[in-house]
């Protein structure tokens, strides 16, 4: 398939560039930015590994896994969620408080759909300045994020 013809110096996003997978109340859309930009050979771009638009449905339960390596912002764009994670905290994840999850050497999480609404949320994967780092979890309201 030839390449995409740019416009002002900027690629057009082709579909193919796209993941999309639907497990029922689970549903991601996954964007990989160094495909978009017809880098063959790095599907990230620069510090950005991964976006993932995500919509889970009410009563989901996304059960304990682990990251490793991986720095996570995860942003609500509507919904709330519980993170219960290895540390032993349980935070609500909403869209006015954002998470910001290293990973670092290895770190185990689990998130669950609160209330009647559906989710709809933002994942962006950083790609860390060096691997295994000390894992940390940050909670920010973005009121204070200023």
């Amino acid at each position: 398939m030839p390449s995409a013809a740019p416009i002002h110096g900027v690629g057009i996003v082709s579909p193919e560039t796209h993941q999309v997978r639907s497990h029922g109340p689970f549903q991601l859309r996954r964007i990989h930015p160094g495909i978009s930009l017809d880098q063959q050979d790095d599907a990230g771009f620069g510090g950005l590994g991964v976006i993932d638009h995500a919509r889970l449905q009410p009563g989901l339960v996304v059960r304990m896994h682990e990251h490793r390596n991986d720095e996570i912002i995860s942003y609500m764009r509507s919904g709330r969620m519980l993170h219960t994670d290895s540390a032993g905290r349980s935070e609500v994840i909403s869209p006015d408080r954002l998470m910001v999850m290293n990973a670092g050497r290895g770190f185990y999480h689990e998130e669950k759909v609160l209330g009647d609404d559906q989710i709809e949320m933002l994942q962006i994967f950083v790609r860390p300045e060096a691997a295994d780092a000390e894992p940390n979890v940050q909670f920010v309201a973005l009121d204070e994020a200023g």
